[in-house]
């Protein structure tokens, strides 16, 4: 065990990657509290959704109908899904306050990225833009982290993981007022705070232009954090973190929620062992997209089973408080034949699971699974619509494009060598394929030749 080596987060910034000075782009108790650090501001109070960072409503440019061809029907694949409330099986379930989410470049008016590639449609990994004619990478500063024991107890894991993007926001002032950012930093009119979930287990707050905290570091208790955390959209101040594996001695592995007034742990969810999974293996790498109209977060998990929990969020920004009062989670679960939890993900014993970061079109969640499939799901009655085969353990968060052209939206996504390839001198080698794919009936638009 290297519990004691200390790791590098290196920041390279680039003006065309990150630009906040050029021009910016168009389960715990069921009840939880927490206060400002400081004076509060005089505006009116608020509740989830009327915040400083709101965003705005906004019909979608395409409007297609959502619907399997023969061939990618949840039948063809012989897929079936099951619903729960809490833990206790539900059927005919309809959502009473529907999703509906916009299109990406309205998923946020808050300046920065706060979510995996920056928004529903995950296709906005940068911000801002600059006029760049000749440059070069530089490392302007790094920071410490730590490390935390592999759950083989030979190892450790060390730095950020996978995806490994840091959340990057400039507060707005009224709510940076209200946060337990340190004086000096609060002084600062152009902060930009970088919160870096890593591998050692904890979240670091830094300052973007010289690495220097910004305020104390989150030391959760758990395991590794591999994948890229998520704020609340419309700048209530709830951060998003979900373990990816556990480690000897810490916290088994969840899904955490936590005030960004004063860094408390607000909630927790998807504890292991979660009784409605069939797989014993739990993880949260998958970046959460929250429903600013519902007050929803929308979680997949690598345990198999998608979480969807109506926070019931009050923030009040004059008083300085937040609380939220969770429902009990909706879940889906599903099934089809090969899958098991088997040791070796293969052929034929594939493993349930969610690992990568899902898109959302209005109320249909498109995500890949570790056994290969790319699913769209109806959030508003949890139920699969269509299914593809994308071949291999997919770990590659998909993006959505709107073409106004056709009407259409479109799904481009690869894949993993898990199941496909076996381990060689060099680990798995292979070629992948880059696919697109019909958003409205699962159709293969085209797969490219495969890369090495």
């Amino acid at each position: 065990m290297l519990g004691t080596i200390l790791v590098l987060i290196v920041v390279i910034v680039v003006a065309f990657l990150f630009l906040f000075h050029g021009n910016a782009p168009s389960s715990s108790s069921s009840t939880s509290t927490s206060h400002a650090a400081g004076s509060s501001t005089s505006g009116s109070g608020s509740t989830a959704g009327s915040s400083s960072g709101a965003t705005t409503t906004v019909t979608s440019g395409i409007t297609m109908p959502v619907a399997p061809i023969p061939s990618t029907t949840p039948s063809a694949f012989k897929l079936s899904t099951g619903v729960y409330k809490g833990t206790t099986k539900i059927t005919g379930y309809e959502r009473s306050d529907p999703i509906d989410f916009g299109p990406g470049k309205d998923y946020t008016t808050l300046p920065g990225i706060i979510t995996f590639r920056g928004n529903n449609y995950r296709e906005s990994a940068s911000y801002g833009t600059a006029n760049v004619q000749t440059g070069k990478l530089e490392i302007l500063w790094s920071a410490l982290t730590g490390s935390t024991a592999k759950t083989g107890g030979t190892g450790s894991w060390t730095g950020s993981g996978w995806t490994g993007q840091p959340l990057i926001v400039k507060w707005p002032n009224d709510l940076k007022s209200i946060m337990n950012i340190s004086a000096a930093k609060k002084a600062d009119p152009n902060l930009v705070e970088v919160i870096y979930p890593c591998l050692d287990g904890n979240i670091y707050f830094l300052d973007l232009k010289d690495g220097t905290k910004t305020r104390p570091t989150i030391k959760s208790g758990g395991g590794p954090f591999k994948g890229t955390g998520s704020i609340y959209p419309d700048g209530t101040p709830i951060l998003f973190v979900g373990h990816g594996d556990n480690s000897p001695g810490k916290e088994v592995v969840k899904a955490r929620l936590y005030s960004l007034l004063d860094q408390k742990l607000l909630y927790t969810f998807g504890k292991k062992p979660d009784p409605n999974s069939f797989r014993k293996f739990h993880a949260y790498d998958s970046s959460a997209l929250f429903d600013v109209g519902t007050d929803t977060i929308i979680e997949p998990g690598e345990n198999g089973l998608l979480y969807t929990i109506k926070l019931n969020t009050n923030f009040d920004k004059a008083a300085g408080t937040l609380s939220i009062h969770p429902d009990a989670p909706i879940k889906m679960r599903y099934t089809a034949p090969n899958y098991s939890d088997a040791t070796e993900n293969l052929p034929s014993s594939r493993w349930w699971g969610m690992e990568d970061s899902a898109v959302i079109w209005h109320n249909y969640m498109y995500v890949a699974d570790n056994g290969g499939k790319l699913m769209a799901i109806d959030l508003n009655t949890m139920k699969a619509v269509w299914v593809q085969n994308v071949l291999d353990d997919t770990n590659t968060s998909p993006v959505f494009e709107e073409s106004l052209a056709d009407n259409t939206g479109y799904i481009y996504i690869s894949t993993s060598l898990h199941i496909t390839a076996k381990s060689g001198p060099n680990g798995r080698t292979g070629g992948i394929p880059i696919w697109k794919i019909n958003a409205a009936t699962g159709e293969i638009v085209w797969k490219s030749a495969p890369y090495e």
